[in-house]
């Protein structure tokens, strides 16, 4: 196929700025006659169906919106770029053995991702980010809120734990 046939999200977006659109089932005819069906706005992803008349084929094609690279400055200092992947194993970790699908943590890491990208800060503290894990894991789960507490907040000794099982509790 021709990429004449393809209509860019850059277009949509464009058209809905203007106010040309609205998201949603919408035509859209190229100049070869191509007509996309549907665009569906999720996150950062665009899925267009792309119907070419002439030939009764259909399509999918989706594009993504690039992110700006997010860095954690860490407790001492170092920067290092954001990872994902860091942030579900260290859910997963708490989670471990627990009532907790895996569905649930990857939704929590979308959510923390989200609020995270929604800050608009180039850097982000780990120290900011722990606690965004710490706020929506208590509501998933208590005792992987403790296992992750006990990791990140690093307590000195069994009384700082004990006074974080009384806040928790409280």
């Amino acid at each position: 196929y021709s990429l004449d046939y393809l209509v860019t999200a850059e277009k949509v977006l464009a058209a809905l700025e203007e106010g040309n659109i609205d998201l949603g089932i919408f035509p859209i005819e190229n100049s070869n006659g191509g007509v996309v069906l549907e665009a569906i706005h999720a996150m950062a992803k665009h899925r267009f169906h792309i119907n070419i008349p002439h030939c009764n084929k259909r399509f999918t094609t989706y594009e993504y919106v690039e992110q700006l690279v997010l860095t954690v400055v860490k407790s001492d200092g170092r920067r290092e770029p954001f990872d994902r992947n860091k942030l579900l194993h260290g859910i997963k970790l708490a989670c471990n053995k627990r009532p907790v699908s895996k569905r649930e943590m990857e939704s929590l890491v979308d959510a923390i991702e989200a609020e995270i990208n929604g800050w608009s800060r180039n850097e982000v503290d780990s120290k900011a980010i722990g606690e965004e894990v710490m706020k929506r894991l208590r509501s998933v789960d208590e005792i992987a809120y403790v296992r992750f507490a006990s990791v990140y907040k690093n307590f000195k000794d069994k009384e700082e734990f004990l006074e974080e099982m009384k806040r928790l509790f409280d």
